[in-house]
């Protein structure tokens, strides 16, 4: 699953590039949690997360969920109101890609969840 999680994040940001669009992402919760504390990697079926722009990112989610088999959320805004500023957590971790980039919670916000 977080195999496959990465692999449609760096594909989402390759049709974003191709559309002219730079996005940023700001990953929380269970797939944050699987990816920067726990070392047994829970699963999770979800990415919740911040984005922007938000529009553009949303319907290139919508497309690869068709394309692609996904799940229709697997890239969701729906805990958007409880997810403090991204900019306020300069301990997140960030992950280049072309068109994108992801910065996924650090633990310090993940523990005030």
């Amino acid at each position: 699953m977080i195999a496959r999680r990465s692999s449609s994040c760096t594909e989402l940001g390759r049709r974003l590039q191709i559309h002219g669009v730079d996005a940023n992402v700001y990953i929380v919760g269970d797939a944050a949690i699987a990816t920067t504390i726990v070392e047994d990697r829970r699963l999770t079926a979800d990415i919740d997360a911040v984005f922007e722009p938000n529009d553009a990112v949303a319907a290139e989610v919508e497309r690869m969920a068709n394309d692609l088999d996904l799940p229709p959320d697997w890239l969701n805004s729906n805990a958007a109101p409880w997810i403090p500023p991204p900019r306020r957590d300069t301990e997140a971790v960030v992950t280049e890609i072309p068109g994108l980039t992801i910065r996924t919670a650090s633990p310090r916000v993940l523990s005030l969840q």
